[in-house]
């Protein structure tokens, strides 16, 4: 699988990963039974959805530097979505490190008993080699001894979180920059309200009949 390649199969149950173009691309977003785009690259398409689909802007650095409530906010708003019952698209540039990581922290936040079933499940068989050498840091387990977070029971969630996205969407990436400096900041948040085993599943359903409830572009420029 490459990058840029168009890639619309559903990720997890209700959500799906991919590129700016292939999000871009609205025909075949509502094609496939979506409902919402969530989009965290740099280059907003608003216009392009032409009401077709919920629609929001939450832009992300890809790498360090993300203001902590704008990845927060991303997070929330795939929330909202799934809430909804809408089978929600979420993009970066790339669909590779920005989107996925919103969509492992959204399932440690509140989908950790799905999360757990779909890990005894696709984590049977080792991920994707092309996963497995992107991240040799976390599969070594030698290495992943000296990872700043590896001991954390929550940080291991996340990385469960991808290798399960990843057996569906081989390119995703847990890129260690981004997620050294996210994850002291993000624990709090993943722990508010509900500690390590909350989680709850949104309502069922295709989402593609539901009222669109669509709002504006919001986030800050990507540095």
């Amino acid at each position: 699988m490459q990058y840029g390649e168009p890639f619309y199969q559903q990720v997890l149950p209700g959500i799906g990963i991919t590129n700016v173009l292939s999000a871009s691309e609205i025909d075949k977003v509502v094609d496939h039974g979506y409902g919402a785009c969530l989009n965290a690259s740099e280059f907003d398409f608003e216009a392009d959805t032409t009401n077709r689909v919920a629609y929001r802007w939450t832009p992300l650095v890809d790498g360090t530097g993300n203001d902590i409530q704008d990845f927060i906010r991303a997070v929330e708003t795939l929330h909202e979505f799934r809430s909804k019952g809408l089978v929600t698209l979420v993009n970066c540039y790339a669909g590779v490190s920005r989107s996925a990581s919103i969509v492992a922290t959204y399932m440690v936040k509140y989908e950790q008993e799905n999360l757990k079933l779909l890990a005894q499940e696709r984590l049977v068989e080792p991920p994707p080699l092309q996963f497995r050498a992107l991240h040799g840091h976390l599969n070594d387990k030698a290495l992943q001894g000296k990872h700043p977070h590896a001991d954390d029971p929550l940080f291991d969630l996340l990385w469960k979180a991808f290798q399960c996205i990843a057996h569906v969407r081989p390119v995703v990436y847990m890129r260690p920059s981004m997620w050294e400096e996210l994850f002291p900041q993000l624990r709090p948040y993943l722990l508010e309200n509900r500690g390590i085993e909350g989680g709850g599943a949104p309502p069922a359903g295709d989402g593609h009949n539901e009222t669109l409830a669509r709002n504006g572009p919001q986030g800050v420029d990507e540095g």
